[in-house]
């Protein structure tokens, strides 16, 4: 892939240059050929003064160079994009496989309190540390085009992130209920409907890590390739 995207790239490169060289190259013909033409009408009556006739070279050399600028502007502004969108793609990368780790960590830390609470064992969970995202928080805001599908995919997957962290951050409130609750006496009626409302939570973590998964590993591979 990260060989299909630089052949694609050169090829884009080699058509822009192609198209450069020729439009200077039909340019100078019809300056050349104004030049001549004006040349022409000057020595046909009627005519015109010599200053009138050169009064057109001046716009004819400003619209062209006008033209030929906004091409470069356009093919450098390209380019830039291009470079910004490899960087950030590279960084992002990093940070998605530090991301992996940490789903491994609370996937792993989420099953097994599941799993205690199964056999009847009352341990809350505190999930408190958040996914880092500040790489991508930082930088995609300066992305001027994100119409590629891999940045569509990424915008997608860091939304349905935040939606997990809302969801944890509800459950790790749950928790710390649960633990105050069990430190007294006076609130064991409400114990149950807490206990239930932590496995709720608990479940749907467990299910949106599951589900995020996959889309994580696929776009820690893309973005390698980038």
């Amino acid at each position: 892939m990260m060989l299909a995207g630089l052949h694609t790239e050169n090829f884009v490169l080699l058509g822009v240059g192609f198209c450069a060289y020729w439009i200077i190259k039909v340019g100078i013909f019809v300056l050349r050929a104004a030049h001549r033409i004006m040349g022409l009408e000057m020595a046909t009556p009627p005519a015109p003064s010599p200053a009138q006739a050169s009064s057109w070279l001046p716009i004819v050399y400003t619209a062209f160079g006008a033209f030929l600028g906004f091409i470069l502007t356009r093919w450098k502004d390209w380019l830039d994009e291009r470079k910004m969108q490899k960087r950030f793609f590279a960084a992002v990368h990093a940070e998605l496989i530090q991301m992996n780790e940490h789903f491994e960590g609370t996937l792993r830390d989420a099953t097994e309190n599941e799993e205690k609470l199964d056999k009847g064992e009352r341990r809350a969970l505190h999930l408190l540390t958040k996914f880092q995202r500040g790489v991508y928080d930082s930088q995609i805001g300066k992305l001027k085009d994100v119409s590629d599908q891999l940045l569509i995919e990424i915008i997608q997957f860091y939304d349905k992130l935040s939606n997990l962290e809302s969801v944890k951050a509800r459950f790790t409130s749950i928790s710390f209920d649960l633990t105050s609750l069990t430190e007294t006496q006076d609130d064991n009626p409400r114990e149950g409907p807490l206990v239930m409302q932590y496995r709720v939570a608990l479940d749907e973590i467990i299910k949106r890590i599951n589900e995020l998964r996959p889309v994580l590993l696929r776009l820690i591979a893309e973005t390698q390739s980038m």
